[in-house]
């Protein structure tokens, strides 16, 4: 059985001498304009390599790219209710409860901040929606997942457009140009933590507060909490705490990193994700949305 695939812009192949020196030259691009990461296996601050990226972008039908971009604030407002809509996670995720240990932790602080009483009533949602193309003769997007943990590559992607009009110029097709969207993930993503930040700002009156970017283990050396629930470091309260990590069973290591969330998630900054947006973004919840309505 052949593989639907989408075609590329360019028809291929393209000849060997051109096609190794526009490679050469997109990795170079690459590497000067951030589109590159760390290697984990092999993790040092010293170093980075390229991150995977496709040669050449592939035509995609206009109505199908605007219709997600049209879907995107009506998805982010559903999560936002299902993260919010106590009844359905514990229905949801009652099953998954007796088989996941990571999933459970999760759920257990969940229902201690809420016995204690939510601190924070704003919350920051940072998603990542993916679709793939349906391959027939309709040619229709078609939703795979939605992720209310994953922002990481915003900023990359954001530069991808530029180094994709770098390569076509190179291959003399600068007439292909005008048809590329931009992409305004970083801009969006930054939007976002400022207007948090702002936000905070005015609901405690605090001047003096700042973001906080870090990881669970530094956040449980280095941070305390007050009684009035307000997350300190450096002695300002944080506004907004945006996790490196957190997401994976692995990065709880000990009930060291379990307390830290559990602080973290009773203070007055605001979360992202928090709890109950992480809960929300779990595959179990996925599966659920997606199902077809009972007849």
């Amino acid at each position: 059985m052949s593989q639907a695939r989408l075609a590329s812009c360019i028809p291929l192949p393209l000849e060997h001498k051109l096609l190794v020196t526009v490679i050469e030259k997109a990795k170079d691009w690459a590497l000067m304009h951030g589109v590159g990461m760390r290697d984990k296996k092999h993790f040092t601050k010293d170093s980075i390599q390229i991150a995977p990226f496709v040669l050449l972008p592939s035509p995609f039908p206009r109505t199908e790219f605007e219709k997600a971009i049209e879907l995107q604030p009506v998805l982010n407002e559903l999560m936002h209710k299902v993260a919010h809509d106590d009844e359905f996670l514990e229905h949801t995720l009652q099953n998954a409860l007796q088989v996941d240990e990571f999933t459970a932790n999760l759920y257990d602080i969940w229902i201690k901040v809420r016995q204690e009483g939510v601190a924070q009533s704003i919350s920051l949602g940072l998603f990542r929606s993916d679709y793939l193309m349906q391959c027939t003769e309709a040619n229709r997007i078609k939703q795979v997942e939605f992720n209310t943990i994953a922002a990481s590559f915003g900023a990359m992607t954001s530069n991808l457009p530029a180094m994709f009009r770098y390569i076509l110029r190179q291959l003399g097709r600068g007439d292909l140009i005008k048809n590329m969207p931009e992409n305004h993930a970083l801009s969006g993503l930054c939007a976002g933590i400022t207007e948090a930040f702002h936000e905070f700002e005015i609901s405690e009156k605090r001047p003096d507060i700042q973001i906080y970017r870090k990881t669970l283990n530094e956040i449980y050396e280095e941070t305390t909490l007050n009684d009035k629930k307000q997350l300190i470091f450096d002695g300002r309260p944080v506004a907004v705490v945006y996790y490196r990590s957190g997401y994976e069973p692995a990065q709880y290591p000990s009930s060291r990193e379990w307390d830290a969330r559990l602080r973290v998630e009773r203070s007055t900054a605001i979360k992202c994700p928090s709890i109950h947006y992480q809960l929300a973004g779990t595959k179990k919840v996925q599966q659920t949305l997606a199902s077809p309505p009972a007849s």
